[in-house]
């Protein structure tokens, strides 16, 4: 059976990024709100088609950063933000059919506190991150690609958190 996939995306967005400055303390503060309109057609051949979407997300920034000496920070961040469904996640297909699923966009709070500096070559940066998604995007695909049913949906809520190390050599 023949498939049609036909989408389009307008996105509306304003966004605003602070950064100050006072003495050896960089703050940075910043917001971004969007409205994402989705149409699409995506049909077999015989099945219905033609739906449309709105996203509605905000997405915020604060940080402060200590400047120890001209090539060592250390930091903390606050970060929410959100991940939008693309295209092919607006629909699921069950025996054969696609039909809309209102899937919503995925969130989440993140909080990180971290360092970098440089040591003769090497650049480093350490990071402690927390993070909390709400409605995480998944996919839940039965078998193979082409027989598959395939079900996206928002799962409730998950955590991650961990430790980082980036250690960078330069070389002339």
């Amino acid at each position: 059976v023949p498939l049609k996939f036909d989408y389009e995306r307008f996105v509306k967005a304003i966004y605003f990024m602070n950064i100050y400055e006072r003495g050896k303390f960089e703050f940075t503060q910043g917001m971004r709100y969007d409205i994402t309109d989705w149409s699409f057609d995506k049909k077999a051949s015989d099945g219905p088609g033609n739906d449309t979407s709105v996203r509605k997300n905000q997405n915020y920034e604060l940080s402060i950063g200590y400047n120890y000496r001209d090539t060592g920070k250390v930091y903390a961040r606050y970060e929410r933000g959100f991940t939008s469904p693309g295209p092919s996640l607006l629909t699921n297909k069950y025996g054969g059919s696609y039909y809309l699923n209102n899937l919503d966009s995925q969130t989440y709070n993140s909080f990180e506190i971290g360092m970098s500096d440089y040591k003769g070559f090497t650049a480093i940066n350490l990071s402690l991150f927390y993070s909390l998604t709400d409605k995480e995007i998944y996919t839940y695909m039965s078998s193979g690609m082409s027989n598959s049913n395939i079900l996206n949906y928002n799962l409730d809520k998950t955590e991650r958190y961990g430790f980082e190390i980036k250690l960078e050599q330069y070389i002339d």
